[in-house]
């Protein structure tokens, strides 16, 4: 299983680049760890989302093509949602956010989305450097450090040739 860490600061398109990534693969088993920050889900008036504020500790939503499982309480780890989508055969595993647990994330493909030049320094000294810089709005710059920046959503393929063909595989 492949696994990508999408990460950087918000509003820097890390949803964006993975939304593009995901069509690109089209075909291909493919997951999606997101880590939010807010407490709950926004499921609006629907059913799920009433058994929850009346208190069911666990839901699942069946349908005829998606199964939805919201569980309340202790949270299952990174370690453990990367451990189920595994044992479920998927392929490629995008992670986004999850800055504070990256450490669980060795092998994976490390992808820094950014704003501005300062924001990829900051992330790079605290983080260590990335596989690939990526960015909606910095066009001008090429590279920051040794690393070059690629320039969403023109140089796509460029993110997906990495994806695609860099050999790390993940060690969980």
């Amino acid at each position: 299983m492949k696994v990508v860490h999408v990460f950087g600061e918000s509003g820097s398109g890390k949803t964006t680049t993975i939304e593009l990534l995901l069509n690109e693969l089209a075909g291909a088993s493919v997951g999606v760890i997101k880590h939010i920050h807010a407490e709950g889900f926004d499921a609006s008036d629907k059913d799920t989302a009433r058994f929850a504020r009346a208190g069911a500790g666990a839901i699942i939503a069946i349908s005829p093509y998606e199964t939805i499982s919201i569980l309340r309480g202790k949270r299952p780890g990174l370690a453990e949602a990367l451990k189920y989508l595994e044992e479920m055969g998927v392929e490629y595993v995008f992670v986004e956010g999850f800055k504070e647990e990256a450490s669980l994330l060795k092998g994976a493909i490390k992808v820094l989305c950014v704003k501005d030049e300062g924001s990829a320094l900051r992330q790079i000294a605290e983080l260590g450097p990335p596989d690939a810089i990526v960015s909606y709005s910095m066009k001008e710059v090429k590279a920051v450090g040794n690393i070059e920046v690629i320039h969403m959503p023109e140089e796509i393929v460029k993110l997906f040739s990495l994806l695609v063909y860099q050999k790390k595989e993940s060690a969980n």
